[in-house]
């Protein structure tokens, strides 16, 4: 061989060179390299517990778990500590939140463990936590539910297996038997506690304080009464019953013949049934803000009356300038509806009637008025005056209805009959049934004297069937029925 080549080993190969030119490790050497690294894999390791871990518990989950004077008391803290005291590891609990954060701590790997009460397994999943074995089951709303420990990454396995250990070698029978007599515990000593210390003492004191404002609370209450009482549910503005107080303070005797009693009649029912309820109200609203405004408030009042109508008492000085008044008032009403754009016309009708030094009663002045503005509605006059005119014709208009009952119980009404010609050969072929009153008093009434009297009274139908009555009757009569 040549000097120039390279040595060989003993199998015919180049031997292995190392780093400048060392020869590298041989075949035995690897086998005794190899050797003692299984046997430090298979030598048995030893590792420690965790000296202290930490949980996180819910702060208001009594009996089993909840926050009191400074640290966590209940049921699951003293399994956990007895466990742990038995495998050689300290439990400490974070201070807790307002709220329950355990979720939050395991997932940040803040503590190494908390309890499953709860708490749903998505969650603790979602938080990485790994539920050991059931340590408390109980029954809630029908349904079985199971308390287990959850630990977080952070929980050492030693100190894990531990733990599961020692919770294993607890009584369920011991564990369920504590759960109620810490419940007894808790109701006799805690809730007696709380119920002296927090409830009692905050009755007192809310009684207290209701006391205090009671009076000042119904003092408002029966202002708010009185003012409601007071007040038109239309209008908003007095009531009638605010009217007549008005009334008995402002006239007396001295100045009594300084008064009038006015009764307007709106037209705001028509409006009503032609264009709805809500229109009707917006019409009354519109003409209490102009009456309002046109009397004085200090010595005058106005007020709704029988729902389509409204009173008033104001002064005047001469009969001309309150019949003045009044048509300027009126005036006033129809300018402000045109403004307003309404697409009807109101039918207003002012009764008028001036106070006499006798005139005491506000009821009687009122229907006094109330006469008048009937009177002016029958003649279509804007206004009217109550005078002995009025007067008569409505008492004899009273008169009259009551008349016209009477007559129609006994047969006053009679029939009339026109004849009716046929102008091709001079026969009669029909005739046309006529009522006429005989009137005891009045004589032989037309229907111009008392169709009015009886469409008021509804007695029209009465009197047609009685009309027709002795119109069949007239046909039976032998030598009477038309040929």
């Amino acid at each position: 061989m040549g000097t120039d080549q390279t040595p060989e080993d003993e199998y015919g190969g180049r031997k292995m060179m190392g780093e400048k030119g060392r020869p590298k490790m041989t075949g035995w050497k690897k086998c005794i390299l190899a050797a003692g690294v299984i046997l430090a894999v298979l030598r048995p390791a030893t590792v420690k517990a965790a000296d202290e871990i930490y949980a996180a518990g819910a702060p208001d989950a009594w009996p089993l778990e909840y926050y009191k004077k400074g640290e966590y008391q209940g049921i699951l803290p003293e399994l956990l500590e007895e466990a742990a005291q038995a495998a050689g590891i300290k439990v400490s609990y974070v201070r807790p939140s307002k709220e329950d954060n355990r979720l939050a701590l395991a997932e940040n790997v803040q503590v190494d463990v908390i309890w499953s009460y709860g708490l749903t397994e998505e969650e603790m999943e979602q938080a990485g936590l790994v539920l050991g074995s059931p340590v408390l089951t109980f029954t809630e709303d029908g349904e079985k539910k199971e308390i287990c420990p959850a630990y977080s990454k952070s929980m050492p396995r030693v100190s894990q297996e531990l733990i599961e250990e020692q919770l294993g070698r607890l009584d369920r029978a011991q564990i369920e038997g504590r759960y109620l007599v810490y419940a007894k515990k808790g109701h006799e000593k805690g809730s007696l506690s709380y119920l002296y210390r927090y409830v009692i003492p905050g009755c007192l004191a809310a009684a207290v304080v209701v006391l205090l404002i009671m009076p000042f609370i119904l003092a408002k209450r029966k202002r708010q009464i009185e003012t409601l009482a007071c007040l038109d549910d239309v209008t908003k503005k007095g009531n009638f019953a605010v009217w007549k107080k008005r009334y008995l303070e402002c006239i007396q005797d001295g100045n009594r013949e300084h008064f009038a009693v006015l009764y307007l009649y709106t037209g705001a029912d028509i409006v009503s049934q032609i264009y709805g309820y809500d229109e009707g109200e917006a019409a009354l609203r519109l003409i209490s803000n102009i009456c309002m405004d046109s009397i004085d408030q200090s010595a005058e009042a106005a007020a709704r009356f029988n729902e389509f109508s409204f009173v008033f008492f104001v002064q005047y000085t001469s009969v001309d300038a309150l019949k003045q008044r009044v048509q300027d008032m009126e005036d006033s009403l129809e300018e402000e509806f045109h403004r307003a754009g309404k697409r009807y016309f109101l039918e207003l009708h002012v009764g008028i009637y001036r106070l006499t030094g006798a005139d005491s009663d506000p009821l009687k002045t009122l229907q006094y008025s109330e006469i008048a503005m009937r009177y002016a509605r029958k003649h279509y006059l804007p206004y009217v005056l109550y005078d002995e005119a009025v007067e008569q014709e409505t008492i004899s208009g009273y008169a009259m209805g009551h008349e016209a009952v009477h007559g129609l119980m006994h047969q006053e009404f009679i029939m009339y009959l026109q004849p009716i010609v046929d102008l091709k050969n001079g026969e009669i072929c029909g005739a046309e049934a006529l009522a006429r009153w005989e009137n005891p008093n009045r004589g032989l009434l037309g229907p111009e004297k008392f169709l009015r009297v009886m469409k008021k009274k509804q007695l029209v139908g009465k009197m047609n069937m009685e009309i027709y009555r002795q119109g069949c009757h007239f046909l039976i009569i032998p030598g009477l029925r038309p040929t």
